[in-house]
C-alpha cells in the first residue's frame, strides 16, 4: 500500500450517486483554532463555495460517468470499498487519546477517519476522483452540525503526542498526516453554470486516506455523522501542474456506525 497526496474530488448526479456510507465525525470547535471549515449547503448536497477557494479546482458536468461504491454487499456488490471507515479516532477537547466510542459526549468533538481504497471490480484500472457529497440521508445530525476539516496541516492535536492505541485498526492506517483535499464544481453539459461545490481527493487501488470531521453538537445517540461520498473518473485540477497523484477511487460513501 503507498500513500499519496489526494486531490481531486467531485459531486454526485442525482441517479448515480450509490455510494458507500462513511460515518466520520468532526470536531467543530474544542481544537480546531486556526482550521479552516468546508460547511455543507443548506441544499443538502455538495459544499459552499466559501473557503473552497484556495484548493486546487476541477470539474465535471453531466456526461460524466459515476462509478459505485460501498460496504460490501452480496445483493448489490459495489466497484469499490472503503476499508476501515468504521475505524474512527474520536477526539474530544484537548484530548490526545483515540476513543473509539463516541457514546457519552455531549459537547462538541472530532474524528480523524484514515481508510484504505480497496477496489472490488478488477475491470475498475487507473485513478478516480472521491468526493464529499453530504449527510446520509435521515441523519439526526442537521447539515450545519458538521463541517470537513479542509486544512491538511493543522497538527491540533499534536501528531508526535497522539495516542490510538484506543482504535487499533485505526492506527495500522494512520501515518501522521492528514491528506490535502481539491475543490471539485459540477456543470452543466454546456459548461456554463456550476450546480455545486465539492471537495475530495483522487485515488487508486490501494491507497490510504486520512482526514477529519468537526461535530458541533454533542453525539446523537452514540453515533458519528455519516457522510456520502461517491466518485468519477479522474478530474484534472486547475493548474494542470496541481496534484495528479493521488487516492483513485469509485464511487462511494463512507460507513460510520455505533461505536459502543
Amino acid at each position: 500500500m503507498r500513500r499519496i497526496n489526494l486531490e481531486s474530488m467531485t459531486q454526485p448526479t442525482a441517479s448515480r450517486v450509490a455510494s458507500l456510507l462513511v460515518g466520520a465525525l468532526l470536531l467543530l470547535g474544542a481544537t480546531t483554532a486556526s482550521a479552516t471549515p468546508a460547511n455543507f449547503s443548506s441544499t443538502g448536497f455538495g459544499f459552499e463555495p466559501i473557503g473552497l477557494e484556495g484548493l486546487p479546482t476541477g470539474s465535471f458536468g453531466d456526461p460524466t460517468i459515476l462509478r459505485t461504491a460501498g460496504a460490501p454487499d452480496a445483493m448489490n456488490p459495489p466497484d469499490v470499498e472503503l476499508l476501515g471507515s468504521q475505524d474512527l479516532c474520536i477526539l474530544v477537547g484537548s484530548e490526545d487519546a483515540c476513543r473509539s466510542s463516541a457514546v457519552g459526549i455531549t459537547g462538541a468533538y472530532s474524528a480523524l477517519v484514515s481508510v484504505e481504497v480497496n477496489v472490488l471490480d478488477q475491470a475498475l484500472t487507473g485513478p478516480f476522483t472521491l468526493y464529499l457529497d453530504s449527510l446520509a440521508v435521515g441523519s439526526p445530525y442537521a447539515l450545519s452540525d458538521v463541517s470537513v476539516e479542509l486544512d491538511p496541516t493543522t497538527t491540533t492535536p499534536d501528531f508526535a503526542t497522539l495516542d490510538t492505541s484506543g482504535v487499533p485498526n485505526f492506527a495500522a492506517r494512520f501515518d501522521g498526516t492528514y491528506d490535502p483535499f481539491v475543490h471539485v464544481e459540477y456543470t452543466t453539459a454546456s459548461g456554463l453554470t456550476v450546480l455545486a461545490d465539492y471537495i475530495g481527493w483522487t485515488v487508486e487501488d490501494g491507497d490510504i486516506v486520512t482526514f477529519r470531521y468537526d461535530v458541533s453538537v454533542g453525539a446523537i445517540g452514540g453515533d458519528a455523522p455519516q457522510l456520502m461520498a461517491n466518485a468519477i473518473p479522474v478530474v484534472v485540477p486547475e493548474p494542470r501542474t496541481a496534484l495528479l497523484t493521488g487516492l483513485g477511487l469509485a464511487g462511494l460513501t463512507l460507513v460510520g456506525g455505533r461505536r459502543r
